[in-house]
């Protein structure tokens, strides 16, 4: 199958910069690739310092504290800006930033080593295609048999060995207790130069690189420099805090002597320890001799009646206070750990207890005497806690006893002598006299200067903070016995930083840089012990040696965190897993998939993708060289299905020489004293074809899948994404013997889908070679010589048989699937088949590769339109169904839901969440492997229409070569049309629109796609005689269609940014002309439904319609001839009916001076139908229509109490509550906003008629008033902060804020007046030239204190008695302030407001010489919009929220005028900097 060539191909992976510290994230980044560091939303509008350690050059040499700075692109919005890494060399790397604001953050990103072999290194052994064996090197014998030893090694085709330490050995013969870091060990007997040179010859010749323990937390206790570098240890004597730990240690060596010589048999304790009465008994005679003796509690106390005499001689030197400090008295701990030698702050102390008590005679002893009790309950307290650290003691050291002498599972040693003593020592002492018989006497020595000769030995602490050193004096391990001690060796203590011990630190750089010159790689012993910061620095020493080093480990930590930061800070390549470790099949398929690549179908990234979080690249081991025979864990005959299915995993693997050989047996790593075979038994030879199948497949086969055919059959998948090439593995695991004579039962049929069995590469069985076929071992017969394996069985396989031939299954067609049948199939038993995609998968994909170029797709919209577009991307349940008469919606996935949308944009959005995480369990993935209903979905909508027919005949072709594909990789390639198609639309939205879209930022980008969201045809809600043309939606889902659709207010706050800043210059003429056709009474209608049922109950519309008029004329090349375009009349006057044909005609000059002279003459009318039938809340008096001009302000003014007439609208509806009729936010009299706007559309007349491009000049009324433009704006300026102005000093009953723009004027409820609300910034928006600029910025910064939300802004001032800021409309209770959501306009934070505010706070600090810092504002708050219009399904701005951003159920989820005012904002920012 030719490889699907998608065009989303590119090597740029993105890393967003969040706060805080993020050791604890892996992100792995490929060598060559460019690492683009973002600014995401949070850290919009800082100044951002960014550095990384990743050198510039691939010959510099790693400083991991060298940093240096990372440039970002210099453009005006964050969202655009990045600074980049090429990524030259392998390591591990830091990125850290901090910005102005205190904000800063830090991480890693880890780049892989690239692995060769080859005399030249042309040899590159992928990750994933690494197969090491480990071998125990003491048993390899001396250097010239190590060949010989190792040629089953290599016929097992492995191309990596792990060898335990070349170094000299302690004399206990562990592998990983060195005696000599720089010498190699004397069995070798050669020098680590011939050592490199046989190695360099498995490199070269064979293909094989080699790695090596690195062992840093230990040595040896022979090791010679521990008499000369004591300080290098912990030791009793730079370690003071080990003392009691160490007497502890001595008494219970003592007691462990005693019982070997049967002294404790009388109380119940004989040296042969067998049952849970001896352990009752060794219990007793801890708790009630042993540990009673030692008094260990004193170390830590102190002498109650030497402290109070050391204070009262300070206190009689001093005048008592009048009353105690405040503070609490602690015991200080001695430093050397002697008995009775705490300490207390003097300071403190003497603030506590040295008070005047009103008896100056026996003010200082009563003041002792209080001081005594309270340091006996220090004591007591201390006494306490020391006892639990015994309990503890106590029960680790029977839970030990337990385990190697009573426990079914442990080694039970038969008695207790000196070679296997009851209790472990923790102590190792490396010269000195032989006190431990008197315990007094190693006490006097432990506390001496010869205390720095007795050690602390190293071991393993089962769940314990692996970032913290146990031997540490924050640490109670060694007191409480919670160590696992390894007897033969001592614990390094390094310190913090080379100075601290140079001779240990100088040392293990050596040893560390003397491996890395050798080995082509390291492991590191102990990797969850050895100090962090120690491993590092070593780390670091070896990469200087050998860049391309493989780092791995294993890490016990019990947590993926924790592991990320080993991973990170260390730059570990792989991490060990073992297969072992699986307790079921089902667990194991589970790690395979785990460990193992991407799974089969995996969406294909789109060439610049965030990084998205891993987990640590394994090294999956079928058996660790340090853990017990799977023969003994499970059975015999599970080893070949777990080393093939380890073998067929997705990661680095690796086994150990017992494992392949079937050694039934722990090869220990201390006691083996054998020398490995020279032949190669048990499974070798299957392991060189699943170490070869492993190497192969390594980098081509990138995706896999696990199926749990069976409870214990599991069925492995490796699909090669580049050529359709299936590998699967059939495994009948075996974790328990199985039944010794065969058994015959059925086991189902599997079907592999489509595909074509090429080859049964490989059919295994391991059999007894007597008896029955599955016949337990029986006794191990050891060779004295030579480490063996199991004896009586064998391995009967065969490799590459022709389909037709293969024994264990048969294969056959069931239409195009095929399905293998099992036929002679039992446990233990492996086949591995290969497949290749059918010819019409195969026709299929070509297809699919020509018919999805770019440009192909481009072209099928060059002649769509952005109303087309709204149909393709957008349309939501309500408009489709309209469209449709009721009967197609938006298409549900079942188990999950509806898509928002019908177009492409509501399955482009799900998508996107799945596609970055792959998760192809998803419903949607489920639904689409199901069936075709969604391909057929998508089409069959774009095929109604003659617009959009063409994409709908390129979908329908394009999605059958995708119907024709394996169902298991549609998902994918679904994806990859809809990207692709959705990409072109994205790309053709732009095309149509304005530089200032085109140029734009991304969240220009982005909002202009929004904002064609809201602006289609619609059926049922069309503009006045325009069906064909766009209209704009106030917001989805809810005001989408019907006499919903349309609202005047809306539509006029949204149009300068849906339509004329985004360059969509006719839809915005159309729109203004036909809404000019209904004016009547001198309003524009609030409801519009067509013109022929419009309500005109609102004051504010017509002059936000004026407005509209305004900017169009601004920002329309010669905008200015709208005023002379034709206005069909709908109503030729007031009291008319509708007149449809179109016949009364006039310019828009004339409509606009209709609004205005009746808005100056007076405007007094009730609604039609008034009642019931348009408002059923609504009282009588509400139906009443009042506007007049104040001759007096000039500002427009009007309604009623019972009315609404602004966008803070609410009627109530409750009778329960009470609010039923009532407006919640009335705001009658003058306000703000409108008076704003009335005077920036009175300066534009004015101008227009000084200009000849309106030719009224005044306006009067019917008392003979006559007013020119210039008089009226010029009244409405001198009078307009007289009257909103709230200064500091202003005094009146109703003020609850000073330094604010009052929200009314001449309010019924005169209180509303004076209420914070947001309006004013549409004033100040629109008319800058009303506000004094000192007043401007106080009111705006009590805006930004008080009412700024996240997304929106506060509707009322949260001190206000009315303030609930959470809307729910459901709200039935009897609380007048929120029932039916009658505190829609009281608190809810509204979207639209913020560009407003945004533009005022723009201006007026520019007015000061302040832009960039306002800018910097700007850039801030929009981070939240970024965030939410990114997220978000619908992938707009929502309506309003509720308190404090959080979400609001009654919103809609899109809103036109949210996204129009923010688009402005854009817009006058862009147009500033230009």
């Amino acid at each position: 199958m030719p490889e699907f060539k998608s065009p989303f191909n590119s090597y740029t992976l993105i890393l967003p910069l969040i706060e805080g510290d993020r050791s604890d994230v892996l992100n792995k980044v490929p060598l060559g690739c460019t690492l683009r560091f973002i600014i995401p939303p949070t850290l919009h509008g800082s100044v951002i310092t960014l550095k990384t350690n990743h050198p510039l050059s691939p010959t510099s040499k790693f400083e991991r504290n060298k940093f240096r700075k990372l440039e970002f692109s210099k453009s005006t919005w964050d969202d655009e800006n990045y600074a980049e890494v090429q990524i030259i060399t392998n390591g591990t790397f830091q990125y850290q930033f901090e910005n102005n604001n205190g904000q800063s953050g830090k991480g890693f990103f880890i780049v892989n080593p690239i692995l060769q072999a080859g005399v030249a290194g042309e040899e590159e052994i992928n990750l994933n295609s690494l197969t090491c064996q480990t071998v125990l090197t003491k048993s390899l014998g001396p250097l010239k048999e190590w060949q010989l030893r190792l040629q089953p090694t290599l016929d097992c085709k492995y191309n990596a060995i792990h060898f335990t330490p070349v170094q000299e050995l302690g004399d206990s013969n562990s592998s990983y207790s060195l005696k000599n870091q720089l010498k190699p060990n004397p069995g070798i007997r050669d020098s680590f130069d011939q050592i490199g040179k046989f190695l360099d010859d498995l490199k070269e010749n064979h293909g094989v690189l080699s790695f090596c323990d690195l062992v840093l937390n230990h040595t040896a206790n022979e090791t010679p420099w521990l008499l000369t570098n004591p300080e290098a240890t912990y030791n009793l004597l730079n370690s003071a805090h080990l003392r009691p730990a160490y007497l502890l240690d001595a008494a219970l060596h003592k007691l462990s002597v005693e019982i070997a010589k049967e002294k404790w048999e009388n109380y119940g304790v004989p040296k042969e320890l067998t049952k849970e009465e001896h352990l009752e008994a060794l219990r007793k005679i801890l708790n009630t001799h042993i540990l009673p003796a030692l008094k260990l509690e004193q170390f830590y106390m102190l002498d109650t009646e030497d402290t109070v005499q050391a204070f009262k001689a300070r206190a009689c030197r001093l005048e008592p206070r009048a009353a105690p400090a405040e503070g609490c008295l602690t015991i200080i701990q001695d430093p050397e750990y002697r008995r009775f030698s705490a300490m207390i702050e003097w300071k403190l102390a003497l603030n506590l207890f040295h008070v005047n008590r009103g008896d100056p005679e026996n003010s200082i002893q009563r003041s002792c005497d209080i001081l005594r009790s309270a340091l006996i309950n220090l004591n007591e307290s201390i006494e306490n806690l020391i006892r639990s650290h015994c309990n503890a003691a106590v029960e680790n050291i029977l839970s030990g006893v337990r385990y190697e002498r009573v426990d079914r599972n442990g080694p039970r040693y038969p008695v207790v002598d000196k070679d296997h003593p009851l209790i472990a020592r923790y102590f190792h002492r490396v010269q000195g006299p032989d006190t431990e018989e008197n315990l007094q006497e190693e006490e006097l020595y432990a506390w001496s200067e010869g205390g720095r000769f007795i050690m602390a030995h190293n071991g393993w602490v089962m769940g314990d903070d692996p970032l913290r050193n146990f031997a540490e004096a924050s640490s109670n391990v060694y007191l409480r016995r919670e160590l696992i001690a390894w007897g033969d060796s001592v614990k390094l203590r390094f310190g913090e930083c080379p100075s601290d011990s140079p001779f240990l630190w100088n040392l293990m750089r050596e040893y560390t840089e003397q491996t890395a010159t050798i080995f082509h790689g390291i492991r590191l012993d102990n990797c969850h012990s050895t100090p962090i910061h120690v491993a590092e620095y070593m780390l670091d020493a070896a990469r200087n040696v050998r860049p391309n080093i493989y780092v791995f480990a294993e890490l016990f930590t019990n947590s993926d965190r924790v592991d990320n930061i080993f991973v990170n800070r260390l730059g570990i390549t792989s991490l060990i897993r073992e297969a072992l470790n699986a307790w079921s099949p089902h667990e194991l398929g589970r790690l395979i998939f785990r460990y193992g690549g991407s799974p089969i179908g995996a969406f294909k990234k789109t060439g610049q993708d965030v990084i998205q979080t891993s987990i640590p690249h394994a090294l999956f081991m079928d058996q660790t060289h340090d853990n017990p025979s799977p023969i003994e864990k499970r059975s015999l005959f599970d080893c070949l299905p777990t080393a093939a299915l380890v073998a067929i995993s997705g990661c680095a693997i690796g086994s150990n020489r017992g494992f392949d050989e079937l050694v039934p047996h722990h090869i220990h790593v201390v006691s083996e004293t054998r020398l490995y075979s020279t032949m190669a038994t048990g499974i070798s030879k299957a392991k060189a074809f699943l170490n070869t199948l492993h190497k192969n497949i390594g980098a081509t086969h990138n995706q896999i899948f696990i199926d749990q055919h069976t409870t214990d059959i599991v069925v492995v998948t490796r699909h090669a994404e580049s050529t359709g090439e299936n590998i699967i593995l059939i495994a009948y695991t075996a974790f328990n013997f199985p039944p010794e004579e065969p058994v015959n039962h059925h086991v189902r049929s599997l079907n592999i889908g489509v595909a074509d069995v090429t080859s049964v590469m490989y059919e295994g069985r391991l059999i007894s070679t007597s008896g029955s076929p599955y016949r337990r071992p029986g006794t191990h017969n050891c060779s004295e010589s030579f480490i063996n394996g199991i004896d009586g069985y064998k391995l009967i396989d065969s490799e590459n048989v022709a389909p037709p031939d293969a024994k264990l299954i048969q294969i056959r067609k069931e239409h195009r699937d095929t399905v293998i049948e099992f036929t002679d199939f039992h446990p233990g038993d492996i086949v591995v088949i290969k497949t290749q995609p059918q010819p019409a998968t195969v026709q299929s994909i070509k297809n699919l590769e020509q018919i999805l170029k770019q440009d192909t797709v481009n072209k099928l919209y060059r002649s769509v339109t952005l109303g087309d577009l709204n149909k393709i991307l957008y349309r939501c349940e309500q408009e489709e169904r309209d469209d449709t008469d009721g009967q197609v919606g938006t298409y549900e996935i079942p188990k999950f839901g509806s898509f928002v949308y019908c177009g492409l944009q509501g399955i482009a959005s799900l998508l996107s969440e799945i596609r970055v995480n792959d998760d192809l369990g998803h419903p949607l993935c489920d639904n689409l492997r199901a069936g075709d209903w969604l391909m057929d979905y998508m089409t069959s909508r774009l095929l109604r229409e003659d617009s959009t027919r063409e994409i709908g005949v390129y979908l329908r072709t394009t999605f059958q070569y995708v119907k024709d594909l394996p169902r298991n990789l549609i998902p994918r390639f679904f994806d990859i049309v809809v990207m692709i198609v959705t990409i072109a639309a994205y790309k053709r939205v732009w095309e149509l629109l304005n530089g200032f879209v085109q140029n734009g930022s991304p969240f220009a980008k982005q909002l202009a796609l929004a904002s064609v969201q809201v602006s289609g045809y619609s059926k049922s809600g069309y503009l006045p005689n325009k069906p064909d043309a766009v209209t704009l939606s106030a917001g989805l889902p809810h005001f989408s269609t019907g006499y919903m659709r349309n609202w005047g207010r809306d539509t006029f706050i949204a149009l300068p940014g849906i339509y004329l800043v985004t360059g969509r210059v006719q839809e915005a003429k159309t729109t203004i002309l036909a809404y000019a056709s209904v004016l009547r009474h001198g309003l524009i209608p609030n409801l519009l439904d067509k013109g022929t049922h419009a309500r005109y109950n609102c004051r504010d519309a017509t002059w936000f319609w004026l407005y509209s008029i305004v900017r169009y004329c601004e920002l329309v090349p010669s905008g200015e001839a709208i005023l002379k375009e034709r206005v069909c009349r709908m109503y030729p006057n007031d009291l008319a009916q509708p007149v449809l044909d179109n016949s009364v005609v006039e310019s828009l000059e004339d409509t606009m001076y209709e609004a205005l002279s009746k808005h100056f003459r007076g405007i007094s009318f009730r609604e039609r139908n008034a009642g019931n039938a348009i408002d059923a809340h609504m009282t009588d008096t509400g139906f009443n229509i009042e506007v007049h001009v104040d001759l007096n302000t000039g500002f427009p003014t009007g309604g009623n109490r019972y009315n609404c007439g602004t966008w803070m609208d609410k009627m109530g509806s409750s009778t329960t509550a009470g609010n039923k009729g009532l407006p919640a936010t009335p705001r009658d009299g003058a306000p703000v906003e409108i008076v704003g706007l009335a005077y920036a559309v009175l300066k534009f007349v004015d101008s227009s008629y000084k200009s000849g491009l309106f030719r009224y000049d005044v306006v009067s009324n019917e008392t003979g008033v006559r007013w020119t433009w210039n008089q009226w704006h010029e009244t409405i300026k001198s009078n307009f902060e007289a009257n909103f102005w709230v200064d500091e000093q202003a005094e009146h009953d109703l003020i609850h804020r000073r330094s604010i723009y009052k929200d009314t004027v001449g309010a019924t409820l005169s209180y509303m007046d004076y209420q914070l609300r947001p309006n004013f910034v549409v004033a100040m928006a629109v008319a800058d030239e009303l506000f004094t600029t000192s007043r401007a910025l106080a009111a705006l910064e009590k805006f930004k204190e008080l009412l700024l939300g996240p997304l929106g802004v506060k509707t009322l001032d949260p001190a206000d008695w009315n303030y609930n800021g959470n809307y729910d409309n459901s709200n039935d209770s009897s609380d007048m302030k929120v029932a039916h959501g009658y505190n829609y306009h009281n608190g809810p934070e509204w979207v639209w407001p913020m560009g407003f505010y945004l533009r005022s706070y723009v201006k007026m600090h520019a007015r000061v010489g302040e832009q960039a810092n306002a800018l910097i504002h700007v850039k801030k708050v929009l981070a939240k919009h970024i965030e939410h219009i990114n997220s978000s399904a619908w992938r707009g701005l929502p309506e309003l929220t509720n308190k404090a951003g959080s979400f609001c159920p009654g919103s809609c989820t899109t809103q036109a005028w949210s996204i129009a005012t923010i688009l402005e904002t854009l817009h006058d920012l862009q147009t500033k900097s230009n």
